[in-house]
């Protein structure tokens, strides 16, 4: 039996390989290094609603369906001056610990940063007008894609439309808390 048809298959899979390896590489570097993700809802109600509820977090678990799963047992703990920088939501749990901290509080929004211990995982601001009909809200998240994998990920969009799901269940959530205040 001849080598020579062995040796050419094998050349031929490892430039295959190759090429997909420097497709890979070469492809994802030029893809988007970030994100941003914007949602806008009208809400019921004054802009010192709005404000009442975003602002202190300790009230986030009556309208947002924010939630970090650490593993059993996780939790959560909100710290610091309601509606001052520095207040937090903190989660702790056998995975580690993530921290939402409010960075930025004006009259007209806030904005925060989430933490697992070290550098942001994303930042965003939350940012109410008063509207004809009540308060236009707009909530915009910004994150990092941290390697290539993730940039792919970014690519097809899949992180992105998961923190639009969380932005406006969230809103809805905060549209129905406001409501009976407005009433």
């Amino acid at each position: 039996m001849s080598r020579a048809p062995q040796e050419s298959v094998f050349r031929v899979v490892v430039l295959v390989l190759a090429g997909f390896v420097l497709a890979y590489l070469g492809v994802g570097s030029l893809l988007q290094k970030s994100w941003t993700v914007t949602s806008q809802a009208l809400v019921p109600g004054t802009p010192a609603d709005v404000a009442a509820k975003v602002a202190d977090m300790g009230s986030w678990a009556t309208w947002s369906p924010l939630d970090v799963p650490l593993g059993p047992e996780t939790r959560r703990e909100v710290v610091g001056t309601a509606g001052a920088v520095g207040q937090r939501i903190v989660w702790n749990g056998p995975q580690g610990t993530m921290a939402l901290e409010l960075v930025e509080v004006a009259p007209a929004h806030v904005d925060y940063v989430l933490r697992a211990g070290g550098p942001a995982l994303k930042n965003g601001r939350i940012a109410w007008t008063a509207g004809a009909d009540g308060t236009r809200v707009e909530w915009t998240e910004r994150g990092e894609f941290p390697d290539l994998a993730a940039r792919w990920f970014g690519w097809f969009g899949a992180i992105q439309e998961r923190v639009r799901a969380f932005q406006q269940a969230s809103l809805a959530g905060l549209q129905r808390a406001i409501q009976p205040i407005a009433k």
